[in-house]
């Protein structure tokens, strides 16, 4: 759940949706949501604040915190299936 939460792309409220029909744990699911929704709310809030004049620096850290949040997600991604995979030999 925290690895597609910190993916910047998808819909939150499919994902939602998945969730509860996979019965993921409301503990597991509420923790993954709080900590991957994070960075892409510090995203829209300094993109947004950024739409002034001379905040242009705004707009970058908010572009620098999208791919981190993304390529953050690809690592969990990435570790979750080497993880699997070496558990299934």
């Amino acid at each position: 759940m925290l690895v597609l939460r910190l993916l910047p792309v998808g819909s939150a409220m499919m994902l939602s949706i998945a969730a509860g029909l996979a019965g993921a744990r409301m503990a597991g699911f509420i923790a993954a949501t709080l900590l991957g929704s994070l960075p892409q709310t510090a995203v829209f809030v300094l993109v947004g604040g950024g739409m002034e004049v001379n905040h242009q620096w705004q707009v970058a850290l908010a572009v620098g915190l999208f791919v981190m949040s993304g390529l953050g997600g690809v690592w969990l991604l990435r570790g979750s299936r080497i993880a699997r995979a070496d558990r299934t030999t």
